[in-house]
Formats: structure tokens, sequence, C-alpha cells
């Protein structure tokens, strides 16, 4: 029997670590990193260009991402929310993003990232995303 090393892909439960690359840091000092999760192809609009940009990765890829302010909420859709909560976008910048996991998400994993979705974000984010 051989096992398959997980790839991104619908339905799957990705861990991430994001980092600002393209930000003039303290040499000293890496920039910091936020943790990010989230379960994969579950929009109403379908994939976001951010997640065709992690489509087939494996744990242990790392990818740099372009962000321009004019494209945030179109490259990141329905995961522009949970991002602005969880990392301090200020585009324009360079995204690093590490895939730190990739498994089959549970079906209460599931329900609960399609509840947390169609709650919004709840606040003044600054998001763009209307609610």
């Amino acid at each position: 029997m051989t096992s398959t090393t997980p790839t991104v892909g619908p339905m799957q439960k990705v861990s991430l670590s994001l980092r600002d690359v393209g930000t003039p840091h303290d040499s000293s000092a890496p920039a910091p990193s936020s943790s990010f999760n989230f379960i994969y192809g579950i929009g109403v609009e379908g994939m976001s260009a951010f997640e065709q940009a992690l489509l087939g990765k494996a744990a242990g890829d790392v990818l740099t991402l372009r962000i321009e302010k004019h494209t945030l909420p179109e490259f990141f859709e329905h995961l522009l929310c949970p991002l602005m909560e969880t990392l301090s976008i200020t585009p324009p910048m360079d995204l690093e993003v590490c895939i730190n996991a990739v498994s089959p998400a549970t079906d209460r994993e599931m329900v609960r990232a399609l509840a947390e979705k169609s709650g919004g974000c709840a606040g003044d984010c600054d998001c763009g995303c209307g609610c």
C-alpha cells in the first residue's frame, strides 16, 4: 500500500503561515508570520485567485504572491474577512505563504466553516466586504 502526500484541493483543511516579505523590516529580525487555517473551495463564487494559487501544493511548499490594493477583494474573495482578522494586510505587498498542513476536513469542520462564512466579519474591518 502506498501513501500519498495530501495536496491542497476541494474540501481540504489547509493550515498556512503568512508573512509580508515585501515590506522593509529590521534585517536582524525576520518579518512576523501569522497562522491561518481554512477549508479550501467552499466559497459561494467558487475558488478565489488565492485558492487557485494554492491548488496542488503540499505541506512544506512555499510561494510568494504579489498583492495589490486594487485587487485585494477579488484576490481573496470570501477569505478576505477572516484574513483581515488574522493578518494586517497593507498592500501593496509580497505575501509569503507556507503550507504547514493539508488534511481532509471533517464534517464538523465543514459545518463550522460554512456557519462562520454566513456571519461576515461583523465589524469595521475596512476590508470592503460590506458587512
